[in-house]
């Protein structure tokens, strides 16, 4: 008999494994995290199963299911089945219990209510043949594609085309056995037990909670997630003054009274990792245009520097002096001369 190859099951197999480490989204709130189904199909059981010149049989399938929910990007497995059939060798049917365990990558059709899998699993098949007539049982891998529901509530279903082979030189004809198995699984939600209505103490109840375990203290939005701050540049325009930014005269030391204003401005940007900023220094007219533009630099590097302190990437900020080039007020004041004396953030994208 000529062993038949178990190279496209291993394949099968190890592209559901390695279609388990793609990046997955995070799974909707409120889905249970676990079900338990029926499984019902139809096998097409090897000949060499059932026995030396017999045709392949078809024996109805029938099992249960215990895992977790297939609404995750990834899911577990544990399944049982069992079926009989006729062979004209014997006068009883004989029977075959399967015992798997395995992993599904599932993955949503856009804009549907439907979604689809790959499965791949080991476990062992047992062959009880009456009156223990050749009577044997091997390790098995199986690979499988499937269509299920996308339901959030209720009774959800899963149809899938499933190839196995029984691996071994036990039983009958020392082959590999390959059979084919089509299944409907029908499955309910089983709800994990809430320990509280507020576990983390954020005032968000766990049923609605999106980030669990949120560091006590930390100020959440509705879905329990920590609140973004509100961001650095008002919507539409793409420049902001820093108010209180300022330096010891005549240097590009700052005061103590900004650097509490740059802590805010940092954990801004903390939380708003895609805005690139320009730090632009200005001066007023006083002194020389060129010491005023050399000036301006350094004050604005030193700005650069004190948020990369902070914890903000380099590539993110752009220093760049203008000296008196840019004045937003008459220089014939001492007011207008303040006003002139600033520190400005220009959103670069």
């Amino acid at each position: 008999m000529i062993l038949r190859s178990r190279i496209p099951f291993l394949a099968l197999f190890v592209a559901v494994l390695i279609a388990t480490l793609l990046p997955v989204g995070a799974a909707a709130q409120e889905k249970p995290p676990g079900e338990i189904g029926l499984l019902l199909g139809v096998m097409r059981l090897d000949r060499d199963a059932v026995g030396p010149g017999q045709d392949p049989a078809y024996p109805a399938l029938i099992g249960l299911r215990l895992g977790a929910n297939m609404h995750r990007p990834v899911s577990y497995f544990f399944e049982g089945l069992h079926s009989s059939f006729e062979s004209d060798l014997l006068t009883d049917n004989s029977s075959v219990v399967e015992m798997r365990a395995g992993l599904e990558r599932n993955f949503d059709f856009r804009d549907s209510d439907l979604g689809w899998y790959l499965a791949g699993a080991v476990g062992y098949a047992d062959l009880n043949n009456p009156s223990g007539t050749d009577d044997f049982g091997r390790p098995l891998l199986s690979g499988g594609i499937g269509l299920r529901s996308t339901a959030n509530h209720g009774v959800r279903w899963h149809l899938e085309l499933r190839e196995e082979v029984w691996m071994g030189d036990e039983g009958v004809g020392g082959a590999d056995i390959a059979n084919t198995q089509v299944l409907l699984g029908l499955g309910l939600g089983l709800r994990a037990r809430e320990a509280g209505p507020d576990d983390d103490g954020d005032g968000v109840p766990n049923r609605i909670d999106r980030c669990p375990g949120t560091p006590k203290g930390t100020r959440v939005d509705p879905t329990g997630c920590p609140e973004k701050r509100k961001a650095l540049f008002e919507e539409g325009k793409k420049s902001l003054v820093l108010e209180g930014v300022n330096f010891v005269t005549d240097s590009a030391d700052l005061t103590p009274e900004s650097r509490d204003i740059l802590d805010r401005v940092a954990a801004s940007l903390s939380e708003w990792a895609e805005v690139r900023v320009e730090i632009g220094g200005h001066t007023d007219s006083v002194a020389d245009p060129k010491y005023n533009l050399s000036l301006s630099q350094r004050r604005a590097e030193s700005v650069r520097a004190y948020l990369i302190g902070k914890g903000i990437s380099g590539k993110r900020l752009k220093a760049k002096g203008y000296g008196e080039t840019k004045p937003v007020a008459t220089n014939d004041t001492p007011e207008g001369r303040s006003r002139n004396r600033r520190v400005e953030l220009t959103r670069l994208d």
